[in-house]
């Protein structure tokens, strides 16, 4: 049989998580996907897996094997690759980006990417929902905020600026906080305990915040603070056009909330294909030019 055949089969498995649906995508049957594995197993002298009627789950020995397996494959991939060095890039990127931050960077300069690479695809799935790149089969994914750790690799391509605001009703009824220590005072919209800001070069400070509203939703962030519900601490880009009709006023413009890194995460550390490496180096490009999201030095500093 196979050995790098039996390699890659195992990798999709473990990927999947099960014989069935890697024996759907390759077009042949569940025994015939698990009999690869066994070999591999038997070649090996050592139990990858642990399988049960529900479920799959690696041993120990499966996910040091499964780690250097895929790298070896990385790297025969990378280096077959050099022969089409002078190719153009061409393939399917699935990429992964949260519903406003798309709408202000990505939409809106996607044409200029399809026109330098009209043989490129993307895919775009746009939710505020947690996406985990490897499982759903993602190449790329945009991420606001500080990551946990991970496996995935991060490149740091912009910084979302934030605002607090509040609706004329709310101000009215509750009063303008004056400084950030103020907000204890208030109703604040967010899933967070605390929110950070700064005076001018001074480092960040945090105080504490609560609040009987809480979401994860951008959208639902707006609409609560237009509503009069509370004060909310948010990208600016989310708020701008509320704030320009008077709809939404400024709070504490002496003070700046603690911006926000945003980075491109992807899966490989060995080897980025073509496609999406030139995916990579325009939203790098096109996010240094825009001035909602562009990096600067500033932003980093404590």
């Amino acid at each position: 049989m196979d050995k790098l055949s039996c390699m890659n089969t195992f990798i999709r498995v473990v990927d999947a998580g099960s014989f069935t649906t890697v024996a759907e995508a390759l077009d042949t049957t569940q025994p015939s996907i698990s009999k690869r594995v066994s070999w591999l197993e038997q070649y090996l002298g050592v139990q990858l897996l642990h399988r049960t009627t529900r479920k799959i789950s690696l041993t120990d020995e499966g996910e040091r094997y499964y780690r250097d397996c895929r790298e070896v494959l990385e790297h025969i991939e990378q280096t077959e690759s050099q022969f089409g060095r002078n190719a153009a890039p061409s393939g399917l990127v699935r990429f992964t980006t949260p519903t406003e931050l798309s709408h202000k960077t990505i939409f809106p300069v996607l044409g200029r990417f399809t026109g330098r690479f009209p043989d490129v695809r993307i895919s775009l799935n746009v939710t505020d929902n947690y996406v985990d790149l490897v499982e759903e089969n993602m190449d790329l994914g945009l991420r606001v905020g500080e990551l946990k750790d991970s496996s995935l690799i991060a490149k740091r391509v912009g910084t979302a600026r934030r605002v607090a605001v509040a609706s004329p009703e709310y101000i009215k009824r509750r009063g303008s906080p004056t400084k950030p220590s103020d907000l204890s005072e208030h109703e604040c919209i967010s899933n967070f305990k605390t929110w950070g800001f700064r005076k001018g070069k001074d480092p960040h400070f945090e105080v504490s915040v609560s609040g009987k509203i809480q979401t994860n939703s951008p959208e639902g962030v707006r609409q609560a603070v237009l509503s009069g519900l509370g004060v909310a601490v948010s990208p600016i880009w989310i708020f701008a056009e509320d704030i320009k009709r008077g709809r939404l006023v400024v709070l504490l413009d002496k003070y700046e909330p603690k911006p926000l890194p945003i980075n491109l995460l992807y899966p490989s550390r060995l080897y980025v294909p073509p496609r999406v490496s030139v995916f990579i180096k325009f939203i790098t490009d096109e996010f240094q030019l825009n001035p909602w999201v562009s990096v600067y030095e500033s932003d980093t500093r404590e």
